[in-house]
């Protein structure tokens, strides 16, 4: 075996090594974080356990709520374990989704890992809520939508079996039309009018006869969930949407990692169709983030982080590669400058998640300690 070969086997255990802590130390500190148990979610599985289905989670996010009650495990564990569980995915399909992007492993794994391991998403890895859960759908979508929009003989049925996976999950978290909506834009660019109108098609029906269901039934739809988003926008701000305070709590929730990561992709990027494609996902996930009402606090970068993660792993890369070629830096050689802005970054996080945690781990790290 060569040297070469040697190196690079060390290499990759030692980036195993760094991911496999990087899980775990993220379990054991903020497992079902305090901050997140008395979830809306949770009110409504309360809600609907005595009998009351006039909850807004009805109408728009009614697919967990359901999980929980015919889990025979309590809710409050059934939806900490859909979270963890989808945490965990998370990392396999959004180092998928980047590589059918960018067919190099090493910026499929910055990608996957810088996005996986920012603190909102830290904070919600084990939480009673959809974040982390929608995220892993969010990312199935983009990832299924890739593989066939690069087959230039994919059959119609697929974007129909597409279409109404992704019409589905949309009840998890209404986030996720923000994925919708980006396939549906890289579609229309391509001037594939048929494939979109298929997909369309089959993605509306889900929701909207679910919509129409409970607005008969309950009074409960879209439109008024989003007059009690824009309630609490009021109650918690004063106004009906404060863009100054959303960008703030999202440049917050991406931290200067990911901005500069982003940034370096932006000027970096060598393929004109790819700098457009990417564009155009992540116009529909960002929008939705920014603009989303009475939400102020920094996980709502999470509705953004699959449009993302494939720019974090390029721009990451791209540090990486000119760091190691400096004067100073490039003695310490690239390995050890990759350990090091890995560490750095996920260090930084595990603070920011335990200062937004209100300066508590969890239970697993008390009774450990």
């Amino acid at each position: 075996m060569s040297q070469w070969s040697k190196n690079a086997r060390v290499n990759n255990i030692s980036i195993l090594i760094i991911l496999l802590i990087s899980f775990l130390t993220t379990l054991i500190l903020f497992f079902d974080p305090y901050p997140y148990r008395s979830s809306d979610l949770m009110e409504c599985i309360l809600s609907l356990q005595n009998g009351k289905f006039h909850h807004i989670f009805i109408a728009v996010r009614p697919i967990l709520p359901f999980l929980a009650i015919i889990s025979p495990l309590p809710p409050e564990l059934t939806l900490s374990i859909i979270s963890l569980c989808s945490f965990i995915a998370s990392y396999f399909i959004c180092s998928y989704y980047v590589k059918s992007l960018f067919p190099s492993s090493r910026i499929s794994f910055y990608g996957a890992y810088f996005t996986n391991f920012v603190f909102p998403l830290i904070l919600t890895s084990s939480a009673r809520m959809a974040d982390a859960f929608s995220y892993f759908l969010s990312l199935c979508v983009l990832a299924l939508f890739v593989k066939n929009f690069k087959r230039e003989l994919a059959k119609n049925r697929l974007w129909v079996y597409l279409g109404l996976f992704s019409g589905l999950i949309v009840l998890v978290r209404e986030n996720i039309w923000a994925s919708i909506i980006a396939v549906c834009l890289c579609l229309l660019l391509a001037r594939k009018v048929k494939t979109l109108l298929t997909y369309i098609l089959s993605a509306i029906i889900i929701p909207v006869t679910w919509n129409l269901y409970t607005s008969f039934s309950y009074g409960l739809n879209y439109l008024t969930a989003f007059y009690t988003s824009v309630s609490l926008s009021i109650k918690y701000s004063g106004v009906a949407y404060n863009p100054w305070k959303v960008l703030g709590y999202f440049i917050d929730g991406l931290t200067p990692f990911l901005l500069a990561f982003t940034l370096l992709w932006i000027l970096n990027e060598v393929d004109r169709d790819r700098f457009k494609l990417l564009h155009i996902i992540s116009l529909p996930f960002i929008s939705a983030a920014i603009l989303w009402p009475g939400l102020y606090e920094p996980r709502i970068v999470i509705v953004a982080l699959p449009a993302i993660a494939p720019l974090t792993g390029y721009g990451a890369n791209i540090l990486i590669e000119r760091l190691s070629t400096q004067p100073i830096y490039g003695k310490l050689g690239r390995d050890r400058i990759e350990y090091a802005v890995l560490i750095s970054y996920f260090l930084f996080n595990i603070l920011m998640a335990y200062l937004n945690n209100g300066l508590r781990f969890s239970y697993i790290f008390s009774k450990i300690y």
